[in-house]
């Protein structure tokens, strides 16, 4: 980029963004973002870093493939003092954690009412990052995201990130039945990934797979890409759903959910 802090700037006078303040291989940064089908690129988004104001990375897809991804992976400055970039007043912004509260994967498996799931095989390089847990306050019902309650009691589910420089995925567990709606684009917690609740509109083209191995043996899971390019699974067993989304492909989300395992 031949002005990446001018960049990283300009995009906030995109029309009809989405910002949201996460952090990104350690330092804080934010993600803006938009869907805009009909014209040039279907989606975009930028990640900024907060202390420097320089673009971490720049994205640009049409049709869910990229058209661009340009990186700064590593990032070290010496850069000090208050942050060289911030959005301007009045613009509405939204937190990665959605509701979530970040933990460690052993508080979580004593917060949860059942064993979380995490894969026996993750791509190479990814690792895990973050954990958080969402339970809603006392009283609460229904399910997570928009739509009608599905469950007469409050969802709890265990989010887990996995993490490859600028890339994640995350692996989302609940009771069954938090995730009986197809999602038309939208981000699954912790949610700073791209994409998010006011990101791509366009229905994804879903297809069934089979599961051959795992907790979902058996079972006939839904997987789809998402128009941020993200791959995406969904499954169901007799006691839990599972969600996994992220910067993986369609065959690796696959293999990812079969070789799904409680965490001990």
């Amino acid at each position: 980029l031949a002005n990446p802090v001018g960049s990283a700037r300009s995009v906030l006078a995109w029309a009809d963004v989405a910002v949201s303040r996460s952090p990104v291989e350690g330092r804080a940064a934010w993600i803006v973002q938009r869907s805009s089908p009909g014209e040039e690129f279907d989606f975009q988004a930028i990640t900024i870093d907060e202390q420097s104001g320089l673009a971490l990375r720049v994205q640009a897809l049409i049709g869910g493939q990229p058209e661009y991804d340009m990186r700064v992976e590593n990032l070290v400055t010496n850069v000090e003092g208050e942050p060289s970039f911030a959005v301007p007043p009045g613009t509405t912004t939204r937190s990665g954690d959605e509701g979530f509260t970040r933990m460690t994967l052993q508080q979580a498996r004593r917060s949860a009412p059942y064993d979380p799931l995490l894969p026996g095989w993750l791509p190479g390089g990814f690792t895990q990052a973050e954990v958080a847990y969402f339970s809603p306050p006392s009283g609460a019902t229904g399910r997570v995201g928009p739509g009608p309650a599905v469950r007469p009691e409050p969802p709890r589910v265990v989010s887990v990130a996995f993490r490859r420089g600028l890339e994640l995925f995350v692996v989302s567990t609940s009771p069954r039945g938090t995730f009986s709606e197809r999602p038309t684009g939208s981000t699954f917690p912790p949610g700073e990934t791209p994409g998010g609740e006011e990101g791509p509109r366009s229905l994804p083209k879903f297809e069934k797979v089979r599961l051959s191995q795992g907790p979902f043996v058996g079972r006939q899971a839904e997987r789809w890409l998402a128009p941020d390019g993200r791959a995406s699974l969904s499954a169901t067993n007799d006691e839990l759903d599972v969600r996994i989304i992220g910067d993986v492909t369609l065959d690796e989300v696959a293999r990812i959910a079969e070789a799904l395992q409680p965490a001990r």
